[in-house]
Parts: structure tokens; sequence; C-alpha cells
């Protein structure tokens, strides 16, 4: 048998990332999977929204469903972050909605104490020091404010914290 001919032309950099992040659109999206995740976290319709980890903001996106309160995305990603109004305009054409994103890190959230009801953050925590970032994601969320976490594997030192869920709501 003969081998299989590998194609001509190979995706650049940005052609990658785009790949990548159209993917995440298609799942974030265009499916029910962040709805149900969202609709665990009980969002009224003027809660301000933190999602740590924002990439592109397709959670961001979403969100705008659930609130019309400040919606806002923190990531390290500046290209990521880039894609934000790509993604806005595909998903909601001529509509002002977020995401409203910025730069900066999970370790030290460019946000006031006290300034979200809910906060979000998928699958970035594993990749960090968790107990450092759950601090600071506890530091931004409001007393009585409910976060959804969700990681794909155990690292970042996700070990060492017996109950994540009862870190993070605050009372």
């Amino acid at each position: 048998m003969g081998r299989s001919k590998q194609p001509a032309w190979k995706l650049t950099s940005l052609g990658r990332t785009l790949t990548y992040h159209l993917h995440e659109y298609d799942v974030q999206v265009r499916t029910d999977q962040i709805y149900q995740a969202l609709d665990s976290l009980e969002i009224c319709s003027d809660d301000a929204v933190l999602d740590v980890g924002c990439s592109d903001g397709q959670t961001l996106l979403a969100t705008a469903r659930y609130s019309s309160g400040l919606i806002m995305g923190v990531d390290a990603d500046l290209e990521a972050l880039r894609l934000a109004p790509v993604f806005k305009a595909m998903h909601s054409p001529g509509k002002k909605l977020p995401p409203w994103v910025a730069q900066g890190s999970a370790y030290r959230l460019p946000f006031s104490n006290y300034q979200f009801d809910r906060v979000i953050c998928q699958v970035t925590l594993q990749y960090l020091y968790a107990k450092r970032v759950l601090a600071e994601m506890h530091l931004v969320m409001q007393y009585g404010g409910r976060a959804y976490l969700r990681v794909t594997s155990l690292m970042g030192g996700l070990r060492r914290i017996p109950n994540t869920t009862s870190h993070l709501r605050a009372k």
C-alpha cells in the first residue's frame, strides 16, 4: 500500500489559533454544554459575572442570555483576547453585547474586591496554582456569590484542596 499524501500546505500560527478557537466556539455556544453550566450558577438578570481564563469570550457571549449586568472576562493570552470581537460579531451581528475582556493574570485579578456575583473558570484552573487563583476569585466575589469551576485533570495543586466549592462560596 502506498503512503497517504500530506497536503502541500500547512496552517500558519494564526490559522491554528483560529481553528482551535472556532472549535471551542462551536462547543461553548452552539451546544448546550455551557448553558447547563450557567443554569447551575442561577445567574440573576442584573448579576455581575466574571470569567477567569475567558480566552476569546465564548462563555461571556452565552452569559449575556442570563444577565444584562456587568459581564467581564480576563485572560493572559492577548492573541485569544483579540479574537473576542470576531466571535462577538459572529454570535450577534449588529447587537451591543459583551464580551468585555481584559488582559490580566488569574493570580492578580484586575478588579475591585466584591465586584462580581458569579465567577466562572473553565479548564484554566488546572494549569495554575489553584489555591492562589481560588483566593483571588474569592476576593472579587460578593458575599453570597457562586462560582462554577471546571477542570479536566488534577494539576496545579488541586489535590491539596479538599473541598474547592466550600472555599469559593462566599458567606
